[in-house]
């Protein structure tokens, strides 16, 4: 919601399918906008279909820097260092957790990632397991994030639960 002295701007974005029938397109939000100047009374109100565009400095490359405030050190992990691929334009994301490869989808609110499902390989790993279970129960649920510098940090409830370096 906006005001000014020009008028008055309302914009409401649903969660719920909506199906243009005109694009022959389906979305995954129903959105209203209201307006009005400040010579009106009435506001003239839209309703349509959208999608909620992502924050694109998202769509990166990152190394797990910090889980559960744990430091993740890439030298315990030769080859398989923790990362984490989001890629905002086809709402997917892949990475290591430092014992096992997973993917899958990303939903995009503002402010707020949601991983998953996540399918994963099902290596055991003796020496990584608690980082590999820690960044895997980390990514469950939504995660509301910041950016920090060259860093993304997700948290949960205001709790920091991973700290990510762009590589890229």
């Amino acid at each position: 919601r906006t005001v000014t002295e020009a008028g008055e701007l309302i914009v409401q974005i649903f969660d719920r399918p909506c199906d243009d029938t005109m694009a022959d397109k389906k979305f995954k939000n129903e959105v209203r906008v209201e307006f009005k100047t400040s010579a009106e009374k009435e506001f003239k109100t839209f309703n349509g279909c959208g999608d909620y565009v992502p924050d694109f400095r998202l769509h990166d490359i990152y190394v797990i820097r910090e889980v559960d405030g744990i430091t993740v050190n890439p030298q315990d992990f030769g080859k398989n260092v923790p990362n984490l691929e989001i890629n905002a334009t086809d709402k997917f994301v892949l990475g290591h957790d430092g014992c096992n490869s997973f993917r899958g989808a990303v939903r995009f609110k503002p402010g707020t990632l949601v991983f998953g499902p996540l399918a994963s390989t099902l290596m055991a790993c003796i020496h990584n397991q608690e980082i590999s279970f820690k960044i895997g129960k980390a990514l469950d649920g939504e995660l509301q994030y910041k950016f920090e510098d060259t860093r993304l940090s997700f948290y949960k409830q205001d709790k920091k639960v991973m700290v990510l370096q762009k590589v890229d």
